[in-house]
């Protein structure tokens, strides 16, 4: 048994020396990368989101994502497999379907479009029940060492009566503070954040930190522009690629 443990070791140490370039990764973030996942790789990004409104709680744990790279400018991907707790509610969330593909790619810049959908998996306090769609453009550009992105997202959000339509909008900016850590701001916006409701704002900071070129750690905390209504975040995490 031993000697199967060390194989396995073995293995998977040549699978991750395979891969040169740093892992790339979609958390944390409102907005996603333009990177995908090379060929026949998977890569598997969780953690935790906690979200603190007021007096109120809202906590996930698994916050997951799951890629894995179709063929050179496409991967698929599994969103969301998350458990949630609230005041008085403990619950899996809806997972999400979806793909991205890149549109455009220069020797700065990359463009990619993201389609995705929930999957309803029965009614619960914390889960929309419904299949709402998301279509998203997500466009980098190397600015030397640094990173400028931004997003640009429509969506279907919740169901029933309370179904609604949403436009959002992202940019953030990385900037390494060594070989292994980048420090990374970001800012968005959407046009409302419930059916009739006003838009809303938010700011956060995040870093990331590379244990080696197929594993990171990453922690962030971010606030709504109008914190007593929006309120305050920390999410926190680890993505590897296999």
């Amino acid at each position: 048994m031993r000697i199967a443990w060390i194989s396995l070791f073995a293995l998977t140490a040549s699978a991750f020396a395979e891969d040169v370039s740093p892992i790339a990764t979609d958390r944390p973030g409102f907005s996603d990368g333009s990177n995908l996942v090379a060929p026949g790789h998977f890569q598997i990004e969780s953690g935790f989101f906690r979200t603190q409104v007021g007096s109120s709680t809202t906590t996930s744990f698994g916050d997951g994502l799951l890629r894995y790279g179709l063929n050179k400018k496409c991967e698929l991907r599994l969103i969301g497999v998350s458990y949630g707790f609230a005041p008085g509610v403990k619950q899996w969330l809806d997972p999400s379907v979806g793909f991205k593909a890149r549109l455009l790619q220069t020797a700065k810049s990359e463009v990619t479009f993201i389609g995705q959908t929930t999957v309803p998996i029965g009614q619960g306090p914390l889960r929309a029940n419904a299949w709402n769609p998301t279509a998203k453009i997500a466009a980098t550009t190397a600015l030397g060492n640094d990173s400028l992105g931004t997003n640009l997202v429509y969506s279907q959000n919740a169901s029933g009566a309370d179904r609604f339509n949403q436009a959002a909008m992202s940019v953030f900016y990385g900037h390494p503070l060594n070989g292994k850590t980048t420090l990374t701001g970001e800012v968005w916006a959407v046009d409302r954040i419930s059916r009739g409701g006003p838009s809303a704002g938010f700011g956060s900071l995040a870093v990331t930190y590379l244990l080696d070129n197929n594993r990171q750690f990453d922690l962030r905390i971010g606030s709504g522009f109008n914190q007593s209504r929006d309120g305050w975040f920390i999410q926190g995490g680890f993505s590897i690629r296999f």
